[in-house]
């Protein structure tokens, strides 16, 4: 074998093994948006927390993204909640989190949907209900408390749901 042909014959050989490395490590990153992440469980907060209506919150679709930390059992956690003004006097809380990845999600004012940032979930505005599964996302509804308007507050319950 010629000194050429030999070194075509390397480089095409190591193309080969590189394409299938590639291949085995796509399908594997696919493969692993099919399933939902699994996140470790928090102690679930019960109270309430009230939330000032001002600045883009006041706006009808404004959005307000709040946190806080409670103290459970000898450890402080912290929570994000999502606050979306739907318009007439009616706000929603949401979990600042896709149930798929619990990466954060955003509000879409011109559509009226939550969006996923990852795989681009539609969630409902007005239930967190999944309204269309982008690539691969949630297949599971948003994590929704209770709101209601006291003077110029949202109060948000936790743990009644």
């Amino acid at each position: 074998m010629e000194k050429s042909d030999r070194r075509k014959f390397l480089k095409q050989a190591s193309l080969l093994v590189g394409t299938g490395i590639c291949v085995t490590c796509a399908s594997s990153f696919l493969n692993s948006c099919e399933q939902d992440i699994i996140i470790p469980p928090v102690p679930k907060y019960t109270g309430k927390q009230t939330i000032p209506i001002s600045g883009a919150l006041a706006n009808d679709y404004g959005f307000l993204e709040y946190s806080f930390s409670y103290y459970l059992d000898g450890k402080t956690y912290s929570k994000t909640i999502l606050i979306v003004n739907e318009g007439g006097g009616v706000f929603q809380a949401f979990d600042n989190k896709c149930p798929h990845w619990g990466v954060p999600i955003a509000v879409q004012a011109s559509s009226k949907d939550i969006k996923c940032s990852v795989h681009a979930t539609l969630f409902e505005l007005s239930t967190g209900a999944v309204k269309q599964n982008g690539s691969g996302g949630a297949l599971n509804p948003l994590g929704t408390y209770t709101t209601k308007v006291v003077g110029t507050n949202v109060e948000v319950t936790f743990g009644d749901k």
